[in-house]
């Protein structure tokens, strides 16, 4: 099979007939907060400042896709078109499979001579790819006492779901919160990187389920 790209459900070559030529995957570029100081060397560098980590501006993906010979270019233009042209899809390049970029793709010019026709198309996309499935992390055996959990959450920063059975303290450096049975987010535990998690129950045993979409740069 011809490589190509998965756009929500179609493929470049399988389903809309197009040879992929290029593509083209731009960094997610920082966003830098970088204030000058008169009279001094460099600047004061603030991308930091406000205790979030660092920013990305969305990233742009570019294709440029031929036609086969003998297809139709007028048709397959009102094709492409109506199949992409605006939309808001999930990406997936060959080659990346279990990830997907999450973008608004615009087609951005048709070109034709006696010899080649093609489309090149764009996507402005967020910055971080996602995973295509959740990470789960289940412990059973919670007890009175606290207990680890070990979360790889990954580059993206992120708040985790967590399911709990019954009444659970979930605790996390200085952060500590009592759950009642159910699931829940909570917007303290904000979280990157390899994480430890230490949940108990207030009786007996218990269950708790920590789900999250892994993000990558």
């Amino acid at each position: 099979m011809a490589r190509g790209t998965i756009f929500g459900t179609m493929h470049s070559n399988i389903d809309l007939g197009l040879i992929q030529q290029k593509i083209e995957i731009s960094p997610a570029e920082p966003k830098l907060n970088l204030v000058d100081i008169p009279c001094a060397d460099g600047s004061k560098d603030m991308t930091e400042s406000l205790g979030v980590g660092v920013k990305y501006n969305d990233r742009e993906i570019a294709w440029t896709f031929a036609l086969y010979p003998g297809a139709d270019w007028f048709e397959k233009q009102a094709e492409i078109s109506n199949a992409l042209n605006g939309k808001r899809l999930h990406i997936t390049p060959d080659g990346m499979d279990g990830w997907y970029y999450d973008g608004r793709i615009s087609v951005d010019n048709y070109t034709s001579d006696r010899l080649l026709h093609q489309i090149t198309v764009k996507a402005i996309c967020f910055p971080y790819k996602r995973k295509t499935s959740d990470t789960v992390a289940t412990r059973e055996d919670l007890s009175t006492s606290y207990k680890n959990l070990s979360l790889h959450i990954g580059p993206m920063p992120q708040i985790p779901v967590i399911t709990v059975a019954q009444e659970t303290t979930i605790k996390w450096g200085d952060v500590v919160v009592t759950l009642n049975a159910g699931t829940i987010t909570i917007p303290d535990l904000y979280m990157s990187g390899d994480q430890t998690l230490q949940a108990k129950v207030t009786s007996g045993t218990g269950q708790i389920i920590i789900t999250w979409r892994e993000g990558s740069l």
